[in-house]
């Protein structure tokens, strides 16, 4: 697995203004003990917390509730005693968030965990925060990851080389994406995958909804997930390495 991040200037559709390739691609081993991290990696700086148990209830207390739209339901999660959202692909059907300033964060951790059990999809979205040129948006995937720099151009990356090649269908992933100053990283079930840096520094400008499962990257939804998504976690601050191990096996 490798990093690509480009920085690109839609207006041109495919043309590239800038690449910026990982010089360290290796996938890091995990850590040694898992117990680093004591349980308050589950609270401090989280910001908001959506566990699907049942409701979109924001688990974190800080009242950022989530609404589901269309037909997004509650059903199994990781096992058979926990719960999660389905989402069945459709750009009716999703969960939004309403914008708060307390979203409005310039350093950030997201975390997800996905399970998608059709092979031939394309990469969905997964999670979006903002909207295209504006400084501070991001929209996750299963494979890669916008971001929206200062200077309001977009900077991707995919997980793979090839962009089509998607993550093993009918399991379980967890995806973990932070962002401080021009420092960007990428964990992909608990491992890190590439970290580097934007080519100008993030700024959170966003004054629109949160949306999971779903895009809306130019004005008009894309790109709906189908399958289900759990514990989505929003911290305003940088795990570190082991805290996120610690969230994987958890």
């Amino acid at each position: 697995m490798f990093f690509l991040l480009t920085a690109c200037d839609k207006d041109k559709e495919e043309e590239y203004i800038a690449q910026y390739f990982f010089g360290d691609s290796e996938t890091h081993a995990k850590p040694d003990r898992e117990n680093d991290a004591s349980d308050q990696v589950l609270t401090k700086g989280l910001v908001a917390y959506y566990p699907f148990d049942g409701d979109t209830r924001d688990a974190s207390g800080n009242s950022l509730n989530a609404h589901f739209s269309g037909e997004v339901k509650v059903t199994t999660g990781h096992n058979s005693a926990s719960r999660c959202a389905y989402f069945p692909g459709n750009i009716n059907s999703y969960v939004y968030v309403p914008y708060s300033k307390k979203l409005q964060m310039d350093e950030w951790t997201i975390n997800i965990w996905f399970y998608y059990e059709k092979a031939n999809k394309k990469s969905e979205a997964l999670l979006q925060m903002g909207r295209y040129k504006i400084p501070g948006a991001v929209v996750i995937g299963m494979n890669y990851v916008y971001f929206v720099n200062s200077e309001g151009i977009s900077e991707y990356g995919t997980l793979y080389e090839d962009e089509k090649q998607l993550p093993s269908a009918s399991i379980w992933h967890m995806i973990t994406t932070q962002v401080k100053g021009t420092a960007v990283s990428f964990y992909f079930d608990g491992k890190l995958i590439w970290n580097d840096h934007l080519s100008a520094k993030y700024i959170n400008e966003v004054t629109d909804d949160l949306y999971i499962g779903i895009s809306k990257w130019e004005g008009t939804f894309d790109l709906p997930f189908e399958g289900r998504i759990d514990d989505v976690r929003i911290y305003n601050r940088i795990l570190s390495e082991e805290e996120i191990y610690f969230l994987y096996k958890n």
